[in-house]
């Protein structure tokens, strides 16, 4: 486990809006399909840790949490395309070689609050392409983030901190 705080936050407003513990009001998710109603489910953990840095790229991280302050390893990260007080939307993908096999997994954060009350939303895909040559799979990434998506989770929460 992790011990998570709020560091120098507080000079920017959007880093200070998102950066946080939140209680988890409710669940619900898909796997296998994006394009499917979402079923409720029961939240891993009662809070949800959203860690965000500026940085080059600004970053997101969402971690699963027994309590508000103590957390295990992130379950997404994704670089920020959009870091404002009330939304943040963010995407991340990489690839791994094993001989001709190029496989592409990705990320997809959108996030919306208004005061205290939030809802993310994460998109997960992977794809399998056979028969690339290594030097041109991480050439792929960018033209398979977003397809074959294969997961969607909406997390609907409070803050706590």
């Amino acid at each position: 486990m992790i011990a998570v705080a709020l560091i120098g936050c507080a000079s920017d407003p959007a880093l200070e809006a998102w950066h946080g513990s939140v209680a988890v009001d409710s669940v619900a998710r898909i796997d296998g399909a994006c394009d499917e109603a979402l079923v409720e489910v029961e939240p891993e953990l009662p809070y949800l840790f959203v860690a965000v840095d500026r940085g080059v790229p600004d970053v997101a991280s969402l971690y699963w949490c027994e309590d508000p302050e103590s957390c295990g390893v992130p379950f997404s990260s994704v670089w920020l395309t959009r870091l404002e007080e009330e939304a943040m939307d963010g995407e991340f993908a990489t690839a791994s070689v094993d001989d001709d096999l190029c496989l592409v997994r990705w990320d997809d954060l959108s996030a919306t609050r208004e005061g205290d009350q939030v809802e993310l939303v994460v998109r997960t895909g992977q794809s399998t392409v056979l028969g690339v040559d290594p030097t041109e799979c991480a050439d792929l990434v960018k033209a398979y983030l977003g397809d074959a998506c294969n997961g969607v989770m909406e997390i609907r929460g409070t803050r706590v901190d």
